[in-house]
């Protein structure tokens, strides 16, 4: 499966860019603004140096959903999360955000079986943060038979690649379709996704982590995971949390 699986967390932008020429991340989408205020950029740290970012939800005032390959990859110690539509803190520095405990489910594997990947995680945050709404999970099933409607999506990340780099740290919003969900090969563990601006756009690096949300609410079905390519063309691929063993996993940190 490693051939063809590319996380898309920004632990391995600079690697695609040096070596593949090309990466993105939420394109065909918009600047999220206030819309999603629970979505952060999840810095990541390994003994207190900065090795990279993801995106998450808060869910309470205290718990951020995320993706598990984002601590791995990063062999990440700890995080900070940062909640501003822009971040402009200096993340080397670990300066700003608010710091936190990482916690990998227990099922994750580091991709060395699918669709059951386990791709998931949570930071918990030493101090509770206050924002205008928090995510909420999707009631178990959700997502079943919901082939060819569409997600939101939400992340940070590069906003273009060509003809020139855009890279600010800000939260974008896409809305790709649904393009398998209840085949035999999902499992009923992953949502895969359309990319391109057509299609409401896609998810790439430093969008890993990130909410995919039922259209126009904050229920959280999917945390955005991985692609097929270094070029984040083609389908992303979102773990499930409308499971009962994922939320079992999340509800196990849920604080006040």
């Amino acid at each position: 499966m490693r051939h063809w699986l590319v996380r898309i967390s920004t632990g391995v932008l600079v690697l695609l860019v040096l070596t593949a020429g090309v990466a993105r991340a939420i394109t065909g989408g918009s600047a999220d603004g206030d819309r999603h205020p629970y979505v952060g950029l999840v810095a990541l740290y390994s003994h207190g140096v900065y090795k990279g970012r993801c995106s998450g939800a808060l869910v309470s005032r205290t718990v951020v959903v995320t993706a598990a390959h984002c601590f791995s990859e990063a062999n990440a110690t700890s995080a900070r999360v940062y909640f501003t539509p822009t971040v402009n803190d200096d993340l080397e520095a670990g300066v700003g955000g608010t710091p936190g405990t990482i916690h990998a489910f227990g099922g994750f594997d580091d991709f060395a079986s699918s669709p059951d990947t386990g791709d998931l995680g949570v930071v918990v945050l030493q101090t509770p943060v206050v924002v205008a709404s928090y995510a909420s999970l999707a009631p178990i099933g959700a997502l079943t038979g919901r082939m060819g409607g569409s997600l939101d999506a939400v992340g940070y990340g590069l906003q273009q690649f060509k003809p020139s780099v855009i890279q600010d740290r800000t939260r974008m919003l896409a809305t790709p379709m649904i393009s398998s969900v209840d085949k035999k090969r999902d499992g009923g563990f992953l949502v895969e996704t359309t990319t391109g601006a057509q299609k409401g756009g896609g998810t790439c690096f430093g969008d890993s982590g990130g909410p995919m949300l039922l259209p126009n609410t904050d229920q959280i079905v999917a945390v955005i995971s991985f692609g097929k390519n270094g070029v984040c063309t083609g389908h992303d691929f979102s773990y499930r949390v409308d499971t009962d063993e994922a939320q079992a996993f999340i509800g196990g940190f849920r604080g006040p």
